[in-house]
């Protein structure tokens, strides 16, 4: 049974070939495998598109490469190739700033890879009437793929 979402894509002509499809799933694979040590750590870590319609993609849905996996991947390429990666995490000052500095690393790589970050994000946020809960901050990255050549 295939997906609401991904039957849209494949009325509208956007599902990928086979070959197409692992193709961007590989790139994808490589792009983000500098960002998979942050879920790793215990945040909360997930990545967005969009063909028409916003896809978010939590880790789990990326380690299951289910249904949400797939319509991430065959809508990647359909406005440009982009995407955005968020990390929420407990505010901690002392753990933003060491976040902030190895990101870095993972955005250096990400652009040895021919991506180019057009926007960084550092938004905090605190869940109303929860009191005894620590303030959130999110980190987030925009990127498009670079010209390739």
């Amino acid at each position: 049974m295939i997906s609401e979402n991904l039957q849209r894509l494949k009325e509208w002509g956007y599902l990928l070939s086979d070959t197409d499809f692992n193709k961007y799933a590989e790139e994808f694979d490589s792009v983000i495998d500098g960002f998979l040590e942050y879920a790793d750590e215990g945040y909360e870590l997930s990545f967005k598109t969009a063909y028409g319609m916003e896809v978010r993609m939590t880790y789990d849905d990326y380690t299951k490469k289910n249904e949400k996996y797939q319509e991430f991947i065959h809508g990647l390429p359909r406005r440009g190739l982009f995407f955005t990666s968020s990390i929420t995490m407990p505010y901690e000052y002392k753990v933003l700033q060491s976040l902030l500095e190895d990101v870095q690393a993972s955005v250096d790589r990400i652009s040895d890879l021919g991506w180019v970050m057009k926007k960084f994000e550092v938004n905090g946020f605190k869940i109303p009437f929860a009191v005894s809960i620590k303030p959130y901050i999110v980190v987030s990255h925009e990127f498009e793929r670079g010209n390739r050549g």
